[in-house]
């Protein structure tokens, strides 16, 4: 996912939101790797395109995030605790975790925005829309909890430096068919319960490389393998009865289950 980070109109400061989050400790023996790790920068927030190291943000401890956003003071960005209503915390130094309140505005997750004072409480203007605060990969709870919060989000956004992640928003995509709303963008499976996401692969992804991120990946594939070496495989449906280009394997491969996927979708692997 290409993101860049929005400022706030009202104050001089950067407002940094934390994803692509991937779940990086999965400890199956193969694993969806659904990452875009992302950098602060002066001017915002921008992918490393699968270039960085593995995503370390803050794997939260209560369930709920508090304990990430408790870190920045006086008011906290993920549960905005410290910040009377109708006041959203923002991010002004995410070095020193120091942060503000300022007047939120009306923007709901998804919501186009331009600052971060177009989106609601509990929410950061991430390139042109409004999404939710979270602590972390797996921290999904946060993400569909208010304030701010969507069902079916999940935490994968990862902000580097800030300790925080944000949310994205599922996206109704076909795994198998490939029909992603933006061309060449790839419908990446991320979770058991079927949640699929559309994000644009790296320049020069391509299939059998090794990967790290989500977008390491190009179309029809995804990123699986051990916890200490990851590669780019074709999917498949290995129950045989879903349609789309991406439903079966090529001649002379076999499609096999993913640990953590739904039984309908698996990967492309060489006959033995």
């Amino acid at each position: 996912m290409s993101i860049m980070l929005r400022a706030c109109s009202s104050v001089a400061i950067m407002c940094a939101l934390v994803a692509c989050g991937p779940e990086m400790t999965n400890p199956q023996d193969v694993r969806p790797s659904d990452a875009s790790d992302v950098t602060v920068a002066d001017t915002g927030v921008t992918p490393t395109d699968g270039s960085g190291p593995a995503d370390t943000g803050v794997t939260p401890t209560d369930g709920g995030g508090g304990a990430c956003g408790s870190a920045y003071s006086p008011c906290d960005p993920v549960t905005n605790t410290g910040c009377m209503a109708g006041m959203m915390c923002v991010i002004m130094d995410p070095m020193a975790r120091r942060s503000a309140c300022v007047a939120a505005g009306r923007g709901a997750f998804g919501a186009t925005c331009m600052s971060a004072n177009d989106c609601a409480e509990g929410l950061g203007c991430i390139g042109d829309k409004c999404a939710r605060w979270c602590c972390g990969s797996g921290d999904n709870s946060t993400c569909r909890a208010m304030p701010g919060g969507r069902a079916g989000a999940t935490c994968d956004i990862n902000v580097t430096n800030s300790g925080l992640f944000a949310c994205s928003l599922p996206d109704n995509c076909d795994v198998h068919r490939q029909n992603c709303p933006t061309a060449g963008d790839n419908c990446y499976p991320i979770s058991m319960d079927g949640t699929t996401q559309c994000s644009t692969p790296r320049m020069g992804a391509m299939p059998g490389a090794s990967c790290m991120f989500r977008n390491d990946c190009p179309v029809g594939h995804i990123c699986v393998g051990t916890m200490m070496m990851s590669t780019c495989r074709r999917l498949c449906d290995p129950t045989g009865m879903a349609m789309g280009t991406y439903a079966m394997c090529p001649a002379g491969m076999m499609c096999g289950r993913v640990g953590g996927l739904p039984t309908n979708v698996g990967v492309c692997s060489a006959m033995m």
